[in-house]
């Protein structure tokens, strides 16, 4: 193993690690089991010890499903914002922006917006980056809230319900995101996407 594919190796086990502390931390906080959260997400226990341990990556799908049962949204899983005088502010620097790599998936998705619920809403803007035969997973899946977007660069295919549509660069999309949907890059070059989630904000479920 060289040391570039060493040290991608090493940031990869530290976002597995951190995105497993944020999901213990959300499960407890209100106070649901292992069990608990397995049924009310459809994932295994054994996943999501797993999970919780940094010793498996979760997909974009599985923290899709995981945001329903905290009622969170993925930005809540990304590393936390560098602290400064305008952290909390309306304002997201450049030098600031979170970012999470689905490495199993093939999918970057970047913070653009800052990720702080207003008027009990979230409306998150991420730009995404899928390689090359990189995807949502194979299955569908859904959650609330609305999402859209614009294909800054590359190709996308999408599924949007029983629907899909192949989009080029500059194309736009918009659906509700309880539909079911996946997504895929089955070209041979990176596909660069604006990516917007809005979802109205509901109150923590607890035991």
């Amino acid at each position: 193993m060289n040391t570039s594919t060493r040290k991608k190796g090493d940031e990869n086990e530290c976002l597995d690690v951190m995105v497993g502390k944020k999901i213990r931390a959300l499960r407890m906080a209100r106070g649901l089991s292992l069990k608990d959260v397995a049924e009310r997400s459809g994932l295994s226990m054994g996943f999501l010890s797993q999970a919780e341990r940094g010793l498996s990556s979760p997909s974009l799908r599985s923290l899709g499903q995981l945001s329903e049962v905290f009622s969170v949204s993925i930005a809540n899983f990304f590393p936390e914002r560098e602290s400064s005088s305008d952290a909390n502010g309306p304002v997201l620097r450049e030098s600031q922006r979170p970012s999470l790599v689905f490495w199993g998936t093939g999918i970057t998705k970047e913070i653009l917006t800052p990720p702080q619920p207003c008027e009990n809403a979230e409306l998150v803007t991420y730009l995404m980056c899928i390689e090359p035969q990189g995807s949502s997973g194979d299955e569908t899946f859904t959650h609330e809230g609305l999402e859209a977007g614009f294909i800054l660069e590359g190709s996308l295919e999408i599924q949007i319900d029983e629907d899909t549509f192949m989009l080029e660069q500059g194309d736009g999309f918009r659906f509700s995101s309880r539909v079911p949907h996946r997504f895929r890059n089955i070209t041979k070059t990176p596909t660069r996407i604006m990516w917007v989630n809005y979802r109205q904000i509901k109150e923590s479920p607890s035991t």
